[in-house]
This record gives C-alpha cells, structure tokens and sequence, in this order.
C-alpha cells in the first residue's frame, strides 16, 4: 500500500466491499499513518479566491513561506520541486552566458529554444518542449513557479506523481502548439502553458469527482480554479507580451485530459494505458506540426535561399570582363545575357510575387528586393544592347541604373540593421 497514492488510498476506503478486508485495512492504516506523518507544509493546500493576496491572480490562500516549503522534496512531493529547480537551474545558465536578468533579448530566447513558427515547424519540434523551460526575465520566472508549486503539490499528492508528470509535459507541449498555431511571428517561452494545463485537470478532475475533495470544499475549489483561469486570461487579452493562445491550449488540453481519466477511474491499469496513450498521442501530434501548419516566415527563408542562387549565378556579368573579337562572340554573351541574366531576374520576381500575408518587415525587404530585381532586369537589358550598339546615351543610361540600384542595397541592409 505504501506506494498508492492518497487518492488510491482513499478509494478502497470508501469502497470497501469491492476489495478483500486485508486490503481495506492496509489501506485505511496506510492513511492514517499518513495523516499523522504529514507536517503542516505537506498537508493539501486549500485554493480559494483571495483577492488581498500579493499573488490574488493565482487566487490563492497560502502563506509565502508556505509555499516556499513545497520547495523541499519530501515522499509525496518530489516531482514539483525538481521541475522548480529545472526552470531555476536552466534560467541561472542563461544568465551566465550572458542572457539579460530582466529582459531577455528575442535573440537569446531564440538561441535557448524559445518556440517561434517558423523554426519549429522546420525541424526543430524540440522547441515544443524547450520553450517550457525558458522564461523571459525574473519576474516571468518567479511568478510561473510560484503557481506552479501551488498546484503541483495538489496533483502530486491527490492524483499520482506518475500522471502528473505526464499531463504536466503533454499539456505544456500542447500549449505550445496551440500558440504556433495562433501567432507566425511571436517568440513563446515559460512554464505558464503547462500551468494552465494543471489548473484544466484539476477543474476537470474536481467537476467529474474522479479527485477526492470533502464535498464542503469541492464548490470551494471549483470556485477558486475558475477565478485563477479567468482572471489570467482577461489579463492576458488586457496586457501586450502574454500568450494567451499558450494558456488557452494548456488549459484545454489539461481539462479534456483530465475528462479522460474520468472515464477509467475505477481501472488502475486502464489509467496506466491512458497515461502513456496521451504521451504518445501528443508526441506524434508534435512530430507531426509541419503537416498541419504552414508558416509564411518559412516561406519567406525557403525564397530567399532560392534568391540568393540565382542571384549569385546571374551576376557574372559584373564579375567577368566580356572579350568577344568577332560577331559570333558577341553573339554567344548576348545569349548568356538573356539565360544566365534577364530570365533568372525574372525568376526572382516570380518568387517574390508567390510571398503574401507577410510581416510589415519582411513586406517591406519584399517590396526593396523586388525594386533591386527590377533595376536588374533593366541593367541586364541595357547592357546586352551595348553588345552590338555601343552608344554614350545607353553608358550613361547604364550608370544611372547602377546608382539606383547601390541605393536600393544600402536601403535593405538598413532595414537589416
């Protein structure tokens, strides 16, 4: 019996003609011995709606130093505090290699991991789960993990250390595909997804009485958990830099999940095959983001890679003296001209004109880039009539043209900048 959880525990109690005595009274002295062993700061934490609180969004009744005493692994406690020290441990690594304690710059958050679209769906899913972990400045990090001790220590103890470790992890990755889904060019970092997904379980858990709660505090508790969630969320829609779409996902997730379990509760083992069914499920939905979602910025990458080739191959001309002494030369440069030069600028403004629903900057690297490309075709053109008629009008027309087009470069490289 020591290895049940409180939950499990509580269960052959209450339905103790369906087991052997033996097993109904090693479970009740199980329980006991618990309750008698359990020090003030291990006993269930009660949420309810406390808006005088410092924390009043988490909607909680516990003391500072009540929670900072979740901190310390004990026998029922251990998963929660090593996920704490995870998000500590990784953000006092960013800080020494030279990430910003209070404003992580995008750059960084990128580097570390931070979940953006176009990245993640190029091969890099990893930052489905990455992104969890990275928090954008102290007070994105501190905040996260104080909400977290709170709830965590409620699922470790009431509903099984192995499912919330699960439902933890599945929810935070779902709550990162949800805001991949939502936004092409934002970067999502922090554990506040996951968070929303444990509050999702527990209302679900407590609506469909699959967790054991006396039945004077599962209104109480319900209450509670649908303040922190709304609350968070009207705040979210309020303030400019929260992923709601984040939260929204790990909430969601978190609540069908926990529904789930409802549906097996009177089977240990069916709740084992659950468990790793939606670790595997979520993984394979991970797996599989690129086949479900597009990303315009990838697009974007994708052309100018395609660009950059045929630039470089169409600019030859400008590398290369053109020595012809007889027509048939002339002839074979003003052929090359027209395949190796004008089709490949056209080529490139074919590429450019596929790019839509585009970011106001990449709109605009578009709009110069198809300028340059213009400016090209005409220098191409220009130049290939200078083959078999030389002029001074068509030098200078020349001249004019690459001045435009050193002009339209200096304006890209500034908007790189």
């Amino acid at each position: 019996m020591v290895s049940k959880t409180t939950m499990e525990l509580q269960q052959i109690v209450d339905n103790k003609n369906d087991y052997e005595i033996d097993a109904y009274l090693a479970a009740f002295k199980e329980l006991k011995k618990r309750k008698e062993q359990q020090a003030p700061a291990e006993r269930p934490l009660e949420i309810v709606d406390n808006t005088e609180e410092v924390n009043e969004s988490h909607g909680t009744k516990q003391s500072f130093s009540d929670t900072m005493a979740l901190l310390i692994p004990g026998r029922q406690n251990l998963i929660t505090p090593i996920i704490v020290g995870l998000n500590v441990l990784i953000f006092i690594v960013m800080i020494i290699g030279g990430v910003g304690v209070m404003e992580p710059s995008v750059d960084h958050l990128i580097g570390w991991g931070g979940n953006l679209r176009g990245l993640t769906i190029n091969n890099e899913q990893w930052r489905l789960l990455s992104s969890t972990f990275l928090h954008a400045g102290l007070v994105h990090l501190l905040l996260n993990m104080y909400a977290l001790l709170n709830i965590g220590y409620l699922l470790e103890t009431n509903f099984g250390r192995r499912k919330y470790v699960i439902l933890y992890f599945a929810t935070g990755i779902m709550a990162s595909i949800a805001s991949i889904m939502t936004y092409e060019n934002i970067v999502s970092v922090g554990a506040s997804g996951a968070i929303f997904g444990m509050y999702g379980l527990l209302l679900s858990l407590a609506v469909t009485k699959t967790i054991i709660i006396p039945k004077e505090t599962r209104s109480q508790l319900i209450y509670s958990i649908v303040f922190f969630i709304g609350y968070n969320l009207l705040y979210g829609i309020t303030q400019e830099g929260i992923d709601n779409a984040a939260h929204a996902g790990g909430l969601i997730s978190g609540f069908v999940f926990g529904a789930l379990y409802y549906l097996v509760k009177e089977s240990q083992q069916r709740a084992k095959v659950l468990s790793v069914s939606i670790l595997l499920l979520v993984v394979a939905i991970a797996v599989s983001t690129p086949a479900f979602i597009s990303s315009h910025l990838a697009a974007y990458d994708k052309m100018i890679t395609r660009f950059s080739i045929n630039e470089e191959k169409a600019l030859w001309m400008y590398q290369e003296e053109m020595n012809y002494n007889n027509e048939a030369e002339a002839q074979t440069y003003y052929d090359r001209m027209r395949t190796e030069g004008i089709d490949l600028w056209k080529q490139n403004i074919d590429l450019l004109s596929s790019l839509t629903d585009l970011p106001e900057v990449q709109q605009e690297q578009v709009k110069l880039l198809n300028k340059y490309c213009q400016l090209r075709l005409e220098s191409c053109e220009i130049m290939q009539s200078l083959i078999h008629t030389d002029t001074q009008a068509k030098r200078q027309q020349l001249e004019d043209v690459s001045s435009q087009i050193e002009h339209v470069l200096n304006q890209l490289e500034e908007l790189a900048e």
